[in-house]
């Protein structure tokens, strides 16, 4: 008298609606899963950046140290080096008539000519680029800007205490990190400016 009844065209309807809720939690699972892997990818190529990018403001800064070093009395501009020395790494800027800094291309151009960035033996073993070895491209290389002039020139102190007088050149120090060959990361690229007193 009170048995279980069913509805005409109730059957099935349990397992159908079963289904599209299996179906609904599966696709939030599999969007959970890509947004993460999505974040881990935008994370870890985020860290290579940092990396390169610190690893390229550590090149320019190791050519600054270098120019630090120099003497004063001695004039570091490119007509005035040995190309086969030390001091090959220290250029000619593209257009010297302009006041802007080297572009990209013109920096990566360069980059690709061996005689003209900084290249330490394998005796350096301070250097940056012996230090990283085969796993990251270290360059760097300065560009001679000219000696600082008008006003600028006339507040810095340009003499010496023995009253020889003295001038500021200014360069560009660039410094590019990036992954060894064989890869398409982009690259970091560091350009930083630097002025050195020099005594005549």
């Amino acid at each position: 008298m009170f048995g279980h009844t069913t509805l005409n065209g109730e059957d099935g309807f349990v397992l159908i609606t079963v289904m599209l809720v299996m179906l609904l939690l599966m696709g939030l699972a599999l969007a959970a899963t890509g947004s993460s892997l999505l974040e881990i990818l935008i994370t870890k190529n985020n860290q290579e950046y940092t990396e390169r990018l610190y690893q390229a403001e550590g090149a320019a800064k190791e050519l600054i140290e270098k120019l630090d070093a120099r003497f004063d009395n001695f004039a570091i501009k490119p007509e005035d080096m040995d190309k086969t020395t030390d001091g090959a790494w220290i250029n000619k800027p593209i257009d010297p008539n302009s006041e802007s800094l080297t572009a990209l291309e013109h920096a990566e151009s360069m980059f690709n000519t061996p005689t003209l960035f900084f290249n330490p033996p394998g005796t350096e073993t301070k250097a940056l680029k012996n230090i990283l070895g085969a796993t990251t491209d270290i360059k760097s290389l300065a560009i001679y800007r000219g000696p600082v002039g008008g006003d600028k020139a006339s507040t810095l102190n340009m003499g010496s205490s023995a009253g020889s007088s003295g001038q500021v050149y200014q360069y560009e120090v660039i410094g590019r990190a990036k992954k060894a060959s064989g890869t398409e990361a982009p690259a970091a690229i560091v350009n930083i400016g630097y002025k050195k007193r020099i005594i005549r």
